[in-house]
């Protein structure tokens, strides 16, 4: 995938039977480059996304994600986890909007739970200026 910008999108399901449906199924986004106007895939119920254009983010900068069950906001906390152990919350308003300050460089995943569900969304964060 090296050189090749764009949003891919992995689905995966867990069979115990494979004449009934799924027991689960989920969804993995990797985005190289900057991602625009994207949108989850019909079927997904809970989707925690960028709000508007993403960007390779950078420490000290506020991101804007969106949350989303069965297509419409969601307001509800996020947790939020870096790869440096810390761990907080956050929440998304009736819009389903929350913003979320990036403290220092490295991998961040925000996760969501709603409705015996949970989203993820997992990301780098550059050096600031």
């Amino acid at each position: 995938m090296a050189g090749k910008e764009g949003t891919y999108t992995i689905e995966f399901s867990l069979y115990r039977n494979p004449r009934r449906p799924p027991v689960y199924v989920g969804w993995s986004y990797v985005i190289s480059g900057d991602m625009k106007g994207f949108e989850p895939p019909e079927g997904m119920k809970l989707a925690v996304i960028p709000d508007g254009e993403f960007h390779p983010p950078k420490a000290g900068e506020t991101l804007h994600l969106k949350c989303l069950y069965c297509g419409e906001p969601l307001s509800t906390t996020l947790e939020v986890f870096d790869e440096k152990g810390g761990h907080r919350t956050i929440t998304a308003d009736r819009d389903g909007v929350a913003l979320l300050k990036l403290r220092h460089p490295g991998t961040y995943m925000v996760k969501a739970w709603h409705d015996g569900l949970s989203s993820s969304f997992v990301f780098r964060v550059e050096k600031g200026k």
